[in-house]
């Protein structure tokens, strides 16, 4: 073996040795692998648990740091993301009545989007920039703006109804329902516009929701959205008793949850109104109060 080929063998396995400068990177929440070096991807965690957290403008600061780094498409395509939509969630938080910043975000938020014309490129990229999306226009400083939040919202929700990864899916999907019903106000802002905001939700979504709630606190919350929705849907027989059975899963499984009260208040108000279903011969299906079984549920809460 000569001299020449040698030193090349010497090269080569020393290489094969030495480790590999990008790895993958998957931080909280389950965000997606993403290739990074050692630094962009402790940097990249710093970010992503500032976000989690809520603390926005930290969050965008890091975000623009990684943006100086050389990035792949990928990551950087996912740290554009971040960064737009945490600088219009630190914008929202401020005071500030210049709308620049605002508008500026939400530019850059549906450019990206735009950029996903390809149905096999609406990934998780996708859904996020739509969830963000739903967000600024439902949650954010400037109001609450259904026409153009839930167009972005359906398309978060289809992605997570289709994720293979279930119990992230679970939670990402359930997580949006609440925070759609909660219109940026808070779990505790319930009645009054709460019950609008559950019927702005399709049945199906709530049905879903239903179906896929574990714990006790997720079933009752889950249940009375259901139920709050089925009394504005059109009246029917069955629809009338989905809604008795909706009521009575969210007072059921609502023992020792914030839910407990608002199912029991929502259903005596239901009952008083329109509890009994009366069926008469040539005569239209209409309902009348049932003031007795009403006494139940106040009497409950009263106890």
């Amino acid at each position: 073996m000569t001299h020449t080929i040698r030193l090349l063998l010497v090269v080569l396995l020393a290489g094969l040795a030495l480790p590999l400068v990008t790895r993958t990177f998957a931080g909280q929440d389950g965000v997606p692998s993403l290739p990074a070096s050692e630094d962009v991807a402790r940097l990249l965690a710093e970010a992503e648990h500032l976000r989690a957290e809520g603390s926005f403008a930290l969050a965008l600061e890091a975000y623009r740091r990684l943006e100086a780094e050389a990035l792949e498409p990928d990551t950087r395509a996912w740290v554009r993301m971040r960064a737009a939509d945490s600088d219009w969630r630190a914008a929202a938080a401020t005071e500030d009545p210049d709308p620049t910043r605002l508008d500026a975000a939400l530019a850059a938020l549906k450019e990206q989007l735009a950029e996903l014309d390809r149905p096999e490129e609406r990934g998780r990229l996708f859904a996020e920039l739509s969830e963000s999306l739903g967000d600024f226009h439902w949650t954010g400083r400037r109001g609450q703006d259904w026409s153009q939040a839930w167009p972005r919202y359906e398309a978060a929700l289809a992605f997570w109804a289709a994720e293979t990864d279930i119990e992230l899916a679970r939670r990402r999907y359930l997580d949006l329902v609440w925070r759609i019903t909660e219109g940026g106000r808070g779990a505790g802002y319930w009645r009054g516009e709460f019950q609008q905001r559950a019927y702005n939700l399709p049945a199906s979504v709530l049905e879903n929701a239903v179906r896929i709630a574990q714990r006790p606190y997720e079933r009752s919350r889950a249940h009375l959205l259901l139920a709050l929705h089925l009394d504005r849907s059109y009246l029917d027989s069955r629809n009338h008793r989905r809604t008795a059975e909706a009521f009575a899963e969210a007072i059921e499984h609502g023992a020792g949850t914030p839910w407990l009260d608002d199912a029991l208040w929502y259903y005596g108000r239901w009952l008083e109104s329109k509890g009994r279903l009366v069926l008469e011969p040539g005569r239209p299906l209409r309902t009348e109060p049932d003031f007795v079984a009403a006494l139940v549920p106040y009497r409950r809460i009263l106890s």
